[in-house]
């Protein structure tokens, strides 16, 4: 099971655009991959488009599989 890490700046932005930890897991999970960085160094990112309500939403996401964690790098 990956563990689902916020760096602590990414909860201030999320506070500031009033997006809650739920929409970002929706958007995680049911969202669509619009863009994949596969050469970012130490692990590999990609940008996921989701929507909250009639608003979209993009969160871009590490996946830092040697650890076993997704790290949520930002929210907008």
């Amino acid at each position: 099971m990956n563990w689902l890490v916020y760096r602590g700046y990414v909860l201030q932005r999320m506070f500031e655009r009033q997006i809650e930890r739920s929409v970002v897991e929706s958007v995680m999970q049911y969202g669509t991959t619009i863009e994949s960085y596969s050469e970012d160094t130490p692990s590999s990112s990609r940008l996921v488009l989701g929507c909250d309500r009639d608003r979209p939403v993009h969160v871009e996401i590490e996946d830092n599989s040697s650890d076993e964690e997704i790290v949520v790098i930002t929210v907008y």
